[in-house]
C-alpha cells in the first residue's frame, strides 16, 4: 500500500468518526484465495501520527490467516520511534524451527520494523493478534 493511499484512508476514517462522534478505527483487509503465510506491510508513519492525534483509535491489519490490531498507545509509540515508514511483518514459522515445548501449535513471527531498526516494545500500548487455526477433529480410539 502506498503512502498516499494510507493517508487518504486515515483522513476518510477520521472525518467519518468525527461526524459520528466515535473513535477512529482503520481496518486494512488483504484478501487472497490462498492462505497468506508471509506478509510485510509498509505504512507511512505520518498516517499513524495523524490517526493517534485524535486520542483513542486503533489500526487493524486483517488477512485470511492473521489479524493484528494495534491500540492508540501502541501506535503513538510506533509514531515516536519510527522513521518515515514502518513495516508490520509476519511470517509463519516452519515446523522444524519451532521450539520443542510448542511443537504442536501454529506459530507466527511478528515484527514491527523501521528501516533496519526493530521496534521491540509498544510502551504502554498493546497489540492483539488473532491466528486462524483449523481445529482438527479428534480421532477416537476404537474399542474392541
Amino acid at each position: 500500500m502506498d503512502e498516499a493511499t494510507l493517508l487518504s484512508m486515515v483522513e476518510q476514517v477520521m472525518k467519518e468518526s468525527d461526524k459520528q462522534k466515535t473513535s477512529p478505527h482503520v481496518q486494512i483487509n488483504i484478501q487472497s484465495e490462498k492462505t497468506i503465510e508471509t506478509l510485510a506491510v509498509h505504512m507511512a508513519t505520518e498516517a499513524i501520527k495523524n490517526l493517534v492525534s485524535t486520542g483513542q483509535s486503533a489500526l487493524t491489519l486483517r488477512t485470511n490467516s492473521v489479524t493484528v490490531t494495534l491500540d492508540a498507545r501502541a501506535m503513538r509509540h510506533i509514531g515516536e520511534k519510527a522513521e518515515e515508514t514502518f513495516i508490520l511483518d509476519f511470517a509463519k514459522v516452519n515446523e522444524g524451527e519451532v521450539e520443542e515445548e510448542n511443537d504442536t501449535a501454529l506459530t507466527y513471527d511478528i515484527n514491527i520494523l523501521s528501516g533496519e531498526k526493530e521496534i521491540k516494545t509498544l510502551s504502554e500500548g498493546s497489540a492483539t493478534v488473532e491466528i486462524v487455526y483449523p481445529i482438527k477433529q479428534r480421532t477416537r480410539s476404537k474399542r474392541n
